[in-house]
């Protein structure tokens, strides 16, 4: 199967959408909210740990620094040490941290150091974020230096001006040209902003045109949008990762980001992912949340346990 990174051919056919139906999007909802009111004591305890492994333990304050994430790195290489033994806690690590480019070279550094075998990546933020509204010259620049300065992730953003002004041959060659400063090891993630974007439909094409463009991964928001996801914009993302499956064989993962602060909020993208993409999507390969706070919530969840939960069952159907 063709991996997620190569960008290919710009097309208008291939961006728009199938008639996106409201009822489509209430029947899924109703379904997903359904789900969530039905998860038992021992669902909700696996999908909390399957949500940790998926996490994306941001930090992007204006005053961070070096100690700031080196912090939010032990947390996320043991972030449930405190409630299960540690021949478990050890097994179980976020899927990355994100934090500002400034600090990316430093975290590396500490990483290598500190946890020379862990499986955290280094994210950081690119691409003019986060409006987008940035010369294509720097964003690129931008790219570069993360790259170079050893991230294993890039989370970039679209400019929604080009979206409003439906000028999606623009987004997709500046993500291109941004995908093009990525090694193969290096994920490109594409932020949409979907909370600025004036339909689902053109939520569906922003979709498309990431994924055309190389996208490893389609993300919500920034997390300093005005307006973060709802549902109506995070169904016809899914639905065009779906499409894009369906016509090119290539599995991108969908991210969720931006207002997510608590293990109720992330079940919702779990369950929604799980239901119109499958299992598959359901792991730290295909499927992120980004948060700061969340982590804190889980784990204080976690501390009461369901009666025969087992860890090791969770870890031996999930390795």
């Amino acid at each position: 199967m063709a991996t997620a990174c190569a960008p290919l051919e710009f097309s208008r056919d291939l961006i728009e959408p199938v008639e996106l139906d409201d009822e489509d999007i209430q029947e899924a909802r109703s379904y997903v909210d359904g789900r969530f009111h039905e998860l038992t004591g021992q669902e909700r305890c696996r999908a909390a740990l399957q949500i940790v492994r998926c996490l994306d333990l941001t930090s992007l304050r204006a005053t961070d620094t070096a100690a700031d994430v080196e912090d939010l790195l032990d947390r996320a290489v043991r972030p449930i040490n405190s409630i299960f033994p540690s021949k478990y806690g050890c097994l179980i690590n976020c899927a990355a941290v994100c934090v500002y480019p400034s600090l990316v070279s430093d975290l590396v550094k500490y990483r290598k150091q500190n946890y020379p075998n862990t499986g955290v990546k280094v994210a950081t933020v690119a691409g003019g974020f986060p409006s987008g509204q940035y010369l294509l010259e720097t964003k690129k620049l931008e790219v570069q230096l993360a790259v170079d300065d050893g991230a294993d992730e890039v989370d970039v953003v679209i400019n929604r001006g080009y979206a409003v002004k439906n000028c999606w041959d623009q987004i997709y060659w500046e993500l291109v040209n941004m995908r093009m400063k990525c090694p193969p090891h290096v994920r490109m993630k594409t932020i949409l902003s979907v909370g600025d974007l004036p339909s689902s439909s053109d939520v569906y094409r922003a979709s498309m045109v990431a994924m055309l463009a190389g996208s490893d991964f389609i993300k919500t928001s920034t997390g300093k949008d005005e307006a973060n996801a709802q549902f109506n914009h995070t169904y016809p993302m899914c639905l065009a990762i779906r499409d894009f499956f369906k016509k090119f064989q290539r599995r991108v993962g969908f991210k969720a980001a931006g207002g997510i602060k608590s293990l109720d909020d992330a079940l919702i993208h779990f369950l929604l992912v799980e239901h119109m993409l499958g299992d598959e999507w359901i792991k730290e390969d295909l499927f992120r949340v980004g948060a700061s706070s969340l982590l804190k919530e889980i784990v204080h969840s976690l501390t009461d346990l369901p009666k025969g939960f087992s860890i090791g069952e969770f870890l031996k159907d999930n390795d």
